[in-house]
């Protein structure tokens, strides 16, 4: 830059500053490599890729006096072209399990990027047998499960870097031990070597919280076996997974590792405890352990608190135990009596809030099981005999109060048909003699008999109807007594009237009627003697329905 001409037989130095964008101090370029009246000059040795910033000023040939020197020009910027990426990447592997095994690696500074990464080259091989080459953006990608070499490189619109080589075969000698500690706000790890000479040292941290997120490495000399890793780098109450692997030119030694906090607090929960077995003095209580999440701490001990319910005066009482328990057995407890349990969990950050509460019921006694066997015994009878004696009495009032709501017949008993049949073949009669069965009328033989008070009368034949009379009345019903008969005796004068009456008729050939055996639920259906007198309607028609002969017959007797 040349400053406006004033006098054109002056001669001007110049004054060359330049700075990374960014950065607060400036470069500057000596005046001796400026020629006098120059106007412009040519910086080597610049970053590739690099933004910088520049400016100038000028003063008269040999002038040593600032002040009489003018003013820096504005502020230019400029950016130097892209170069070869140098270096290699930093190539690191995650296990996820079931054979499966993430690559990872870390993008390139800036200063060895030396331009724009666009890809990465990932070559995998099995054995001296390259199986695939993925090209891909950034910065994981999952291998092959026979995958044991794999290589990586980083590509710009230049160039390229040297491939960065991870042997994954683990059968070397690991560290021989793993130590983590707090020093001055920063973390600690150290190892012991092992006797194999090895080409660096992994160390590696994981947040076991968040298992899927990528693990964190960094990579130390052979001759180092401590690294101290800053402030921040694990955050506190997060449990971390650290281990330390050896990489030896053909393949990995470990891990070795352990758990640690950078900063311990209390527990978010107790353990949720439940019953396995309970007794009428004891019980057994089982608890998981608590999620890893909600530990914030190494878990020293657990603290057991039991409580009898609903008593005021119950003392609480309490109980350390092993954190590497998982069960414990409470002894001493009172038959059939409520507990209250719970339990909390201690880390150097103190005791942490009470898990779930459990209630639990201790088994009665012999003495109380009985007791309860004999009061419910006890109540099922005086409930029985409450129900029986009620019964009766409802039957009786309902037999008191029957006369005057139910009628007579509907009262009665209806015979059982198996006790009458019964009782015909006890008696060898049968159910032709109640009319029950219809057959064909027996023939009756009649034997004429004259009495002693019509033997010295002319008038008595062997043909006599009284005497046919009297024979037929043996078919009467067994069961029901006949009328008794009048005294033939008692008046000679009946008898002749008797006989003048009954020899007008002939003599009836019809068999001898059968008589049904009339039980008392029928008895509603059939009129009563009493019924049939009463009845007027039943005089007057008494010929029509008692027949003819038993009419002049019943006619008179009266």
């Amino acid at each position: 830059m040349k400053p406006p001409i004033i006098d054109s037989s002056a001669s001007f130095q110049f004054e060359l500053q330049y700075r990374m964008e960014g950065q607060k101090y400036w470069n500057e370029v000596s005046r001796d490599e400026i020629e006098v009246q120059a106007i412009d000059y040519y910086l080597e040795d610049l970053q590739p890729f690099t933004k910088y910033q520049f400016r100038v000023r000028c003063g008269r040939d040999g002038e040593t006096n600032k002040k009489l020197w003018s003013d820096w020009s504005a502020v230019t910027s400029a950016m130097t072209l892209e170069a070869n990426p140098v270096g290699m990447l930093d190539v690191w592997f995650m296990e996820k399990g079931l054979g499966r095994i993430i690559l990872l690696w870390k993008p390139l500074e800036k200063h060895q990027a030396q331009g724009i990464i666009d890809r990465y080259s990932v070559s995998e091989w099995d054995g001296e047998e390259m199986i695939k080459m993925t090209n891909i953006t950034c910065c994981n990608i999952s291998l092959c499960e026979s995958t044991q070499l794999v290589t990586v490189t980083a590509y710009n619109s230049v160039g390229s870097t040297e491939p960065a080589q991870l042997n994954l075969v683990q059968d070397q000698p690991p560290v021989l031990n793993i130590t983590v500690h707090n020093r001055k706000e920063q973390v600690h790890v150290c190892w012991e070597a092992p006797a194999k000479k090895v080409l660096e040292f992994v160390v590696e941290w994981t947040n076991m919280n968040l298992p899927e997120q990528p693990s964190e490495w960094k990579k130390m000399p052979a001759l180092n076996e401590c690294i101290a890793l800053r402030n921040g780098v694990l955050q506190p109450l997060i449990p971390y997974k650290v281990s330390v692997y050896t990489r030896y030119q053909n393949g990995l030694g470990g891990p070795v590792f352990t758990i640690y906090y950078a900063k311990e607090g209390v527990p978010l929960t107790g353990p949720q405890v439940s019953v396995y077995n309970i007794s009428q003095t004891s019980a057994t209580l089982l608890w998981a352990a608590i999620p890893l999440s909600l530990r914030q701490g190494f878990i020293l001990y657990y603290t057991l608190y039991w409580l009898k319910q609903a008593q005021e005066d119950s003392k609480q009482k309490v109980l350390n135990i092993s954190s590497a328990l998982h069960n414990f057995t409470l002894l001493n407890l009172e038959p059939a009596t409520t507990y209250e349990i719970w339990m909390t969990a201690s880390t150097n950050g103190g005791e942490g809030i009470p898990g779930p509460t459990l209630k639990l019921n201790t088994r009665a006694s012999r003495v109380e099981i009985w007791k309860q066997i004999v009061l419910i015994v006890v109540t099922m009878a005086a409930f029985f005999l409450c129900i029986f004696f009620g019964k009766c009495c409802f039957h009786q009032r309902i037999k008191r109060l029957s006369p005057f709501l139910i009628p007579q017949w509907c009262r009665q008993r209806i015979p059982d048909p198996e006790i009458i049949r019964t009782l015909l073949q006890q008696n060898s009669i049968t159910l032709e003699h109640f009319g029950m069965i219809e057959n064909d009328p027996e023939i009756v033989n009649v034997e004429e008999m004259i009495p002693e008070t019509l033997s010295q009368d002319p008038l008595a034949t062997s043909n006599s109807p009284v005497l046919a009379k009297a024979e037929s009345s043996n078919t009467k019903d067994l069961l029901q007594p006949s009328k008794p008969i009048q005294d033939t005796d008692s008046s000679q004068k009946t008898s002749i009237h008797l006989y003048n009456q009954l020899h007008e008729q002939p003599i009836s050939t019809k068999p001898p009627e059968r008589t049904c055996f009339i039980f008392d639920y029928e008895k509603h259906f059939i009129p009563s003697e009493e019924d049939i007198i009463n009845d007027e309607w039943q005089l007057d028609r008494k010929e029509q329905w008692l027949g003819q002969e038993e009419y002049e017959l019943s006619k008179c007797l009266e």
